[in-house]
């Protein structure tokens, strides 16, 4: 992630997906919270396509 070039809020963005990635099955599971959360992740990214690197 030390390679991205993101505004800060963006990044908080993705550091509460990357949560959400390594500890869902913990809430689901060992919390209990199966029946109240759908498993997996949603994300929804737009804004202007960046510039194809070379």
């Amino acid at each position: 992630m030390a390679d991205l070039n993101l505004a800060d809020t963006t990044m908080s963005q993705i550091e509460d997906i990357i949560g959400w990635i390594k500890h869902g099955r913990t809430l689901a599971e060992d919390w209990g919270m199966a029946d109240k959360i759908r498993p997996g992740y949603r994300a929804l990214f737009h804004g202007p396509p960046e510039p194809a690197r070379q």
